[in-house]
């Protein structure tokens, strides 16, 4: 299937993905995908590869994209703020819905991006968003930095290890690096700005007074259910799917291994099927389970 890279928003420094729909309907769904943060995003990558593959041979147009200052999108780490990927988000829908003619759009976010797919279909009309897959969503900046960070304490230990099961000299109780000027920091080997790390510290959906028109397919594989209120506050008629799966943002047993990267086809399936089904606000009954 052909697969067209761009460029775009107003100077072209987003780097983005075109997967065009293998049939030429009129009313073919526009969808963007938008991915996580750092290594959740790396990791993703080809699990989100499929999955845009996938839609788009049901006959979806779709794009999924860098956000500014990640992968190949151009931008200084000064550059990243969940105020801008807000941005990046609403250019996407433009370019994708100008290029294709598409009239319905669907949003797609993991984990961080699902977050920042909440604010924009919950805060601006202009865009109208027919319909929103969230998946994983991080709905607490503070809890989502201290996941963040235990990882990273867990990652510095294994170094630690390797360099100690290799002769060389380690401290295992080293905190992660901190600019004491700027409030800088690094987490899982990505430098996080102060302004990114407060805006994080700051995010809480469920205080936020979101209120979706649009659709909505909920996505858990960890843990345990998401709340059913968080959920239903943010849209009454949404579809709530537990999948317990183990979650593509996170280092697992074979991503050393050539083509070791999860992707849960069984997910993908049905991500597509409902996009397909034709959801639209309003005319979807809760649900739950697998």
């Amino acid at each position: 299937m052909i697969v067209e890279p761009i460029c775009f928003g107003a100077d072209g420094r987003l780097f983005g993905v075109f997967h065009p729909a293998a049939d030429e309907r009129e009313d073919a769904p526009c969808v963007v995908v938008c991915s996580s943060w750092g290594p959740e995003a790396i990791r993703s990558h080809r699990a989100f590869a499929v999955l845009s593959r996938t839609l788009a041979e049901r006959g979806c147009h779709v794009l999924r994209f860098d956000f500014t200052g990640q992968g190949d999108s151009l931008g200084a780490e000064e550059s990243i703020s969940l105020a801008q990927w807000e941005a990046d988000i609403r250019e996407a829908v433009v370019e994708l819905r100008e290029g294709t003619d598409g009239r319905r759009v669907v949003l797609i976010g993991l984990r961080l991006g699902a977050a920042l797919v909440l604010r924009v279909a919950g805060s601006d009309p202009v865009l109208s968003v027919d319909s929103v897959v969230c998946w994983d969503a991080v709905t607490n900046g503070g809890d989502y930095l201290a996941e963040l960070d235990a990882l990273h304490q867990e990652w510095h230990r294994g170094s630690f290890a390797s360099q100690a099961s290799a002769g060389t000299p380690a401290n295992p109780t080293e905190e992660s690096p901190v600019d004491g000027d700027s409030g800088d920091q690094e987490l899982l080997g990505f430098h996080v700005t102060s302004l990114f790390y407060h805006e994080l510290e700051k995010l809480d959906i469920k205080a936020e007074n979101i209120s979706c028109s649009a659709a909505m397919l909920w996505i858990a594989t960890t843990g345990s259910p998401p709340s059913e209120n968080l959920v239903h506050r943010l849209c009454p008629t949404a579809t709530i799917l537990h999948e317990p799966h183990p979650p593509v943002w996170r280092k697992g047993e074979n991503d050393d291994v050539l083509g070791g990267a999860l992707v849960p086809h069984d997910i993908v399936t049905k991500i597509a099927d409902w996009i397909l089904s034709g959801s639209t606000p309003g005319d979807q009954p809760p649900s739950h389970g697998r």
